[in-house]
């Protein structure tokens, strides 16, 4: 694939490199993401936040988050740990795994202000068994969207009557304001 876009003349940088790796991200081929991963160092292609997500966006499909977490402390990787591309893929990851998210205080400086990242993360405690927690969570995110005020009265249902109908009650609002 590499060497056939070379021949269409399609000159590699990141977005080229980045629309292959989502190709096999959908495919949930990681070893091809490996690849791309490979060949852009070797092109000198530089990393950035949406390369390291999508890679992240094909560990979450293969329900891999041991792996993610892994993934994050590689040296070229590290620096974008803490983006919020990154993190809502990897919230995405563990809510896919329905496994219980590690270290959640990395994502305080996100889900105030991204609400899908919130969405996955509430997801995957929800999953995990921690549904108090995950409402918590939601309760943070400062511009919740309609997705995530379904979510939260998905989880307040499966809690408690009261909450649940303060969450229904939010929701509508939210819709016919």
């Amino acid at each position: 694939v590499f060497d056939a876009m070379v021949g269409a003349g399609v000159a590699p940088n990141k977005f080229s490199w980045g629309t292959l790796m989502d190709a096999y991200a959908d495919e949930s081929n990681e070893a091809g993401c490996l690849r791309v991963l490979d060949r852009m160092g070797v092109d000198g292609t530089p990393l950035d936040s949406i390369i390291v997500a999508t890679y992240l966006k094909c560990l979450g499909t293969l329900r891999l988050p041991a792996q993610a977490e892994e993934f994050l402390t590689w040296p070229l990787i590290a620096p974008f740990a803490h983006d919020p591309s990154v993190l809502q893929a990897l919230a995405r990851t563990y809510a896919l795994a329905s496994k219980r998210v590690s270290n959640l205080e990395r994502f305080e400086t996100v889900v105030a202000e991204n609400s899908q990242c919130t969405l996955w993360l509430a997801v995957a405690l929800h999953r995990s068994g921690d549904s108090d927690e995950a409402l918590l969570w939601v309760e943070k995110c400062q511009a919740p969207s309609l997705a995530l005020l379904s979510i939260k009265c998905s989880i307040s249902s499966k809690i408690g009557h009261t909450l649940f109908e303060s969450s229904i009650q939010e929701f509508f609002e939210a819709i016919d304001p």
